[in-house]
């Protein structure tokens, strides 16, 4: 005892008159407070802080500093819960700002200008999978799609390619989607830039920039997704199969003038959406000897049984997919079969 009173600086006589010295009167009220604080502290679920619990203590009657309730806090080994704040990484800006946003005051006047694709989650059992599209901003035809178990660059490239192997567009297509790492991987970036396509990207904070495919996305799930239970893949997979020609075939779009794609397709000439037409719409399609009161107001084939239904000049096989576009005379205008 002797040489650790010599190592702290102090007499043993000091020592033994502080071992069995009483607590003093401020001890005791910071006892007293402290019991009071671990109430409150664990009333808010760990949520106040020194401000809040000091306003809470001097509510009850407490006549204390703040700095004190610090000094207690810090006693009784408490700390309140924050929310990690974000920090942007160096060099984000730089490399979001190579894929700008090229759609943002423009709009697709022809076919083929502008596609936008997106990525989407569907419940498949206990486990999500995940569906990438590829749209044509112009004529909302849903040009191809891949259901995959990962979504990666794997799963949007596929489906980008697919829609450039159907659809084999000019050089200066721009290709519109959002900020996700799966649009942005190098392996398709640099897919784009051979075929010539130019990558568009939404700003951050700005979701609503990729709308035509969140319409999309929204229409598939209203229909087709919610209401239902998909236990398989193949079971998912079908549907998805017949809602893609129903939606390329036989759905009426309100960004379309409520009018089919494929009658847009038949007669191109008739149905310019850069400009506003004063022109009735239904006075127009009578003209052109369409109508669209097609006869497919549900999914196709949804019974499992195959049936060709003719309606205001459409014909579908719910079977094959067939669409047909007959003018009132009866002769075949166009015919297109949708391949998955």
């Amino acid at each position: 005892m002797t040489r650790l009173c010599a190592l702290y600086g102090v007499t043993r006589a000091g020592y033994y008159a502080w071992r069995h010295r009483p607590a003093s009167a401020r001890q005791v009220q910071d006892r007293a407070l402290l019991g009071v604080m671990a109430e409150i502290f664990e009333g808010s679920g760990g949520t106040y802080g020194s401000p809040r619990l000091h306003r809470e203590l001097t509510g009850r009657g407490y006549r204390l500093s703040r700095r004190r309730v610090e000094r207690l806090m810090r006693l009784g080994g408490w700390r309140a819960r924050i929310v990690r704040v974000y920090r942007r990484k160096a060099g984000t800006h730089r490399w979001f700002a190579q894929h700008p946003n090229r759609v943002r005051r423009g709009r697709a006047k022809r076919p083929n200008q502008i596609w936008v694709g997106d990525v989407t989650y569907l419940a498949v059992g206990r486990r999500w999978w995940y569906l990438a599209t590829v749209l044509d901003q112009y004529s909302r035809r849903l040009l191809a799609w891949r259901l995959g178990s990962i979504r990666d660059s794997r799963l949007t490239r596929a489906a980008i390619e697919a829609a450039l192997q159907r659809r084999r567009p000019a050089a200066g297509l721009i290709f519109h989607s959002d900020r996700g790492s799966e649009f942005l991987g190098t392996s398709l970036v640099q897919s784009l830039a051979q075929h010539g396509v130019r990558q568009s990207t939404t700003r951050g904070g700005a979701p609503d920039e990729n709308a035509h495919m969140e319409s999309f996305f929204h229409s598939l799930k209203a229909d087709v997704i919610h209401g239902r239970r998909f236990d398989t893949v193949a079971d998912l997979r079908q549907h998805l199969r017949r809602y893609a020609r129903y939606y390329n075939y036989c759905r009426l779009h309100s960004a379309l003038r409520y009018q089919c794609q494929l009658t847009m397709s038949a007669e191109p000439r008739r149905y310019d959406l850069s400009t506003k037409s004063r022109e009735d719409p239904g006075r127009r399609r009578a003209r052109s000897g369409l109508s669209s009161a097609l006869a497919c107001r549900r999914l196709p084939g949804a019974l499992g049984t195959r049936s060709t239904k003719v309606t205001g000049g459409h014909e579908h096989d719910s079977a094959t997919g067939a669409i047909s576009i007959r003018d009132t005379r009866g002769g075949l205008m166009a015919s297109q079969v949708e391949q998955d």
